[in-house]
Order: C-alpha cells, then structure tokens, then sequence
C-alpha cells in the first residue's frame, strides 16, 4: 500500500503540535508509526512496516 508523503509530513505536524515537548526524532517516530497503524488498520509490526516501507 502506498500513501502520499504529504499526508505524513502534515500528520507530522499534528504529532509535533499535540506533543510539543517531543524532540524531532520522537515525533518522527510516533507520527510513522500512528500513520502506518491507520493505513494498514492494524497495529501489527509486520503489516504496519510493510505499509510505511
């Protein structure tokens, strides 16, 4: 499944505004992971790193 990387930059943002005392990094991280459990619907580490790889 492919997805746009506009979609996680702006999901990115919205991680970094709920989240401010995050370091980039963290945010990164949480934004990648969150966005990759909703396209994949599944919290799965399989599925979810096939979908943001």
């Amino acid at each position: 499944m492919k997805y746009n990387s506009a979609y996680l930059k702006q999901w990115s943002q919205e991680v970094s505004r709920h989240f401010p005392n995050l370091s980039l990094p963290q945010v990164s991280g949480l934004a990648t992971w969150s966005f990759g459990m909703m396209m994949s619907r599944s919290s799965s580490l399989t599925q979810v790193s096939e979908c943001i790889a």
